[in-house]
């Protein structure tokens, strides 16, 4: 789900399931609305046929519709409520107020690492739930765009790597180093074209640590235009010829979550 369009996958049921089908509808949220309005609103349109009752749905959130947060590990934190109430203070000093009201999904890490806190709105997860229950179809999960599109490649990632998602308007760029994450950037994408070599240059100035040569993973939706040029980059979304081709790009994040 994005704010331009709404991508579905069907996989099929098998021992190693695969893409057996693909679909998508354009969406645009209207003036004063939440970003998120325009999908929540073309899904029943894109969950109508018959078939998907009773189905089990992961669902990809574009990352123009989360925020992300590294946080550092610390002893004072003793449990799971108070990480999050140190994240959420983080986020209001970051986003102001109304931070207040997201909800946070919390990373998992082993002692001593830093772990990657993901927020939405609550009122996105509530819409996405209520739309999914009209059609009986349950949602085994809700994952970030970002964290999706590493898990599912996880053995391909490794312990040291760049990973740059670029979206329509908004651009992640992130950083592990052995096997943690430690730091994760999110901002507005200004102008049409980006150079994937300043865009890595610019973060390892910014990153404490980060100067050494490692893989760069990138994924691009077809709206934004990266130039790789002279940068060896290696894409995190599975290529599968079974989606019709002028379908497979509009469904690519649906797919983030599938591994090859």
């Amino acid at each position: 789900m994005s704010p331009e369009k709404v991508g579905l996958v069907r996989m099929s049921r098998a021992m190693r399931p695969r893409p057996s089908a693909g679909a998508w509808l354009a969406s645009a949220p209207a003036d004063g609305q939440p970003p998120w309005a325009g999908a929540i609103q073309a899904l029943p349109e894109l969950l109508g046929d018959a078939k998907l009752r009773h189905a089990r749905a992961t669902v990809v959130l574009s990352d123009q519709l989360v925020r992300y947060l590294v946080v550092p590990w610390k002893k004072e934190l003793s449990n799971a409520n108070e990480l999050a109430e140190y994240a959420r203070a983080r986020f209001e000093q970051l986003h102001g107020d109304g931070a207040r009201d997201w909800q946070l999904r919390i990373g998992n890490a082993r002692q001593g690492a830093p772990r990657l806190v993901a927020a939405i709105d609550t009122a996105l997860d509530g819409a996405l739930r209520l739309a999914l229950a009209t059609f009986q179809i349950t949602m085994v999960s809700c994952q970030p765009a970002l964290t999706a599109l590493v898990d599912g490649r996880r053995a391909l990632v490794g312990e040291d790597a760049w990973i740059v998602n670029a979206e329509r308007g908004r651009l992640v760029i992130a950083r592990i180093s052995g096997g943690q994450w430690r730091s994760v950037r999110s901002r507005p994408m200004a102008k049409d074209k980006l150079v994937l070599r300043d865009l890595i240059a610019q973060e390892r100035l910014l990153v404490p640590g980060a100067g050494s040569e490692c893989k760069v993973f990138l994924h691009a939706t077809h709206e934004v235009d990266i130039d790789a040029a002279d940068m060896p980059v290696q894409t995190l979304l599975p290529v599968n010829g079974r989606l019709p081709s002028q379908v497979r790009g509009n469904v690519a994040l649906a797919m983030a979550g599938i591994p090859s």
